[in-house]
């Protein structure tokens, strides 16, 4: 993928980030265990080639889908298109002009 590509990508926010050690530690915030509800012991995951989901073990199935289907909303509101450049932006506002409304008290009835 050529470096222009990578730029003019969507992008998603994520609401936070894991540090990985160079020996593959890390730190599981606390926010997460307490959605989890797992403060000690195993927390599952699954692994696919772009993404991975931590799970209580304990989870019904169903639920584990339910709060799945959340996500992939939470996901899609996320995803911020890519960065506009300065010129198109002041292109666009040179273009546009505002419409008189009904509630514009120069309009008249």
């Amino acid at each position: 993928m050529a470096k222009s590509e990578r730029k003019n990508k969507e992008k998603i926010r994520p609401k936070g980030t894991l540090s990985v050690s160079k020996i593959g530690t890390a730190n599981i915030p606390t926010e997460i265990r307490d959605e989890l509800h797992v403060n000690k012991g195993n927390i599952a995951y699954i692994v696919d080639a772009h993404s991975a989901i931590l799970f209580n073990p304990d989870v019904e199935p169903k639920t584990l889908l339910e709060s799945l289907r959340v996500l992939i909303q939470d996901i899609q509101l996320r995803i911020e298109p890519f960065p506009l450049k300065k010129e198109k932006v002041k292109k666009w506002e040179s273009n546009t002009t505002l419409t008189p409304t009904m509630d514009t008290p120069s309009q008249k009835y």
